[in-house]
């Protein structure tokens, strides 16, 4: 539990737990009771207010840590927090505690499952607009949990697909309410069984590659080589030369870039596995962060008109694409033909999701990014087609062995 003096520019330094060890604590010597939690399991780092409230020892969630957080900011808050448990002798903020009997899903989601998430689940976000807009408006939703029914949620699942969502939207928002009501039954909220358990999803197989043929490939790299639009078609040159995904590459850091090495450190906290890697920089990648020319910011991709990091890239990208007559195709398709690249150069499945950052047992997850060109094909199949006409082939074999047979029965003759 190192006690350290935090400045800001120094938050995106401090290094986070290595394997083997469950958690770092950095403590601020200039603010009581405040630290930053770091945790190897891939919990987002966060700024906590520790602090005695009627002689038991409490732990306050204050803000994640993210690159836009300030410091200032956050000892502000908790010298706030603070004051209000000493002033009330009790954190005003906790809720109060739900009645088994009155406990419905808008009570659930707003006096448990939402401060349950925000320390645990990054996209946090996305729970909160899927209940907003699909759930909390239905009539079971202020019904108490003992009575809600199966049929109405099945009902209400498949009557998702008439709001024009797709199958997986619909299939997400019941995985939602599925895993709310497991934790209603885990907290002791709710004594019945879960009414949304045996619901089937969809399961409706929603995946879109856009594979680039070789003339595909060179229309969208000449884009995004002569665009005016710079940044942008840095970004999207730099996403196809290493296959990262487009949110960790608008999160780079300089610090995070080794250039003697060639080689770009992915944090754990900028990882949709929640592991951190190291990524090859490839010549395709060093020219990109040549041109760049952001060294004097924090962050590789920013803008240096605002001197804010990207944060998102869709308009001016997809303009690109529809230049490079590629209207259909997605930021992370770039993704999947950095996988099919290093397929067609033949490196092992272990490898490519290795450089994906895919975990090691999900082999199923990598080949989902392996697509081979039409002339990679032709000459997979063109070896099967020098077996049979070529020498040494079926073809030949067969003609030698009538030869054979044909000098045998010759022979045979003049013997007789």
């Amino acid at each position: 539990m190192p006690i350290i003096k935090m400045i800001q520019s120094n938050l995106a330094k401090l290094k986070f737990p290595e394997p083997g060890h469950n958690r770092t604590e950095w403590v601020d010597q200039d603010t009581p009771g405040l630290y930053l939690l770091a945790t190897a399991n891939g919990k987002v780092s966060s700024f906590f207010l520790r602090m005695k409230v009627n002689k038991v020892l409490k732990h306050f969630w204050l803000c994640h840590l993210t690159p836009e957080t300030s410091l200032a900011e956050t000892r502000k808050l908790a010298a706030a927090r603070r004051a209000a448990v000493v002033a009330n002798g009790a954190d005003p903020i906790e809720k109060p505690t739900v009645q088994k009997e009155a406990t419905t899903l808008i009570s659930l989601y707003r006096d448990y499952y939402e401060d349950y998430i925000i320390p645990r689940k990054r996209s946090w976000r996305s729970d909160e607009s899927m209940f907003r807009l699909h759930i909390s408006s239905e009539p079971f939703a202020n019904k108490p949990l003992s009575m809600v029914t199966r049929q109405e949620i099945a009902a209400w699942h498949a009557g998702l697909l008439t709001k024009t969502l797709s199958p997986a939207s619909a299939d997400n928002c019941l995985k939602l309410l599925k895993h709310m009501i497991f934790l209603s039954i885990d907290w002791g909220l709710l004594d019945s069984k879960n009414p949304a358990a045996r619901i089937p999803l969809f399961n409706v197989d929603n995946r879109v590659t856009n594979h680039l043929s070789d003339q595909d490939l060179e229309r969208l790299l000449t884009v995004l080589r002569t665009d005016a639009n710079r940044p942008v078609c840095l970004i999207a040159l730099f996403l196809l030369s290493t296959g990262a995904r487009l949110s960790e590459a608008l999160q780079a850091m300089w610090i995070h870039i080794d250039k003697e090495n060639r080689r770009w450190h992915v944090p754990m906290t900028n990882s949709k596995s929640k592991r951190s890697r190291w990524i090859p920089l490839t010549d395709s990648a060093m020219l990109v962060l040549q041109e760049i020319g952001t060294e004097e910011y924090s962050h590789v991709f920013t803008n240096r008109r605002t001197g804010k990091r990207y944060t998102n890239i869709t308009k001016q990208v997809k303009r690109l694409y529809r230049k490079a007559s590629l209207p259909s195709f997605r930021t992370h398709d770039l993704r999947h033909n950095f996988a099919s690249l290093l397929a067609e150069g033949n490196c092992s499945l272990a490898e490519i999701g290795e450089l994906l950052g895919h975990s090691r047992n999900s082999g199923a997850i990598t080949r989902r990014y392996i697509h081979f060109s039409q002339g990679t094909l032709h000459k997979s199949a063109d070896l099967a087609s020098r077996r049979i006409l070529g020498t040494g082939t079926l073809a030949s074999k067969t003609e030698a062995a009538n030869t054979v047979l044909a000098v045998t029965e010759g022979e045979l003759q003049e013997a007789a």
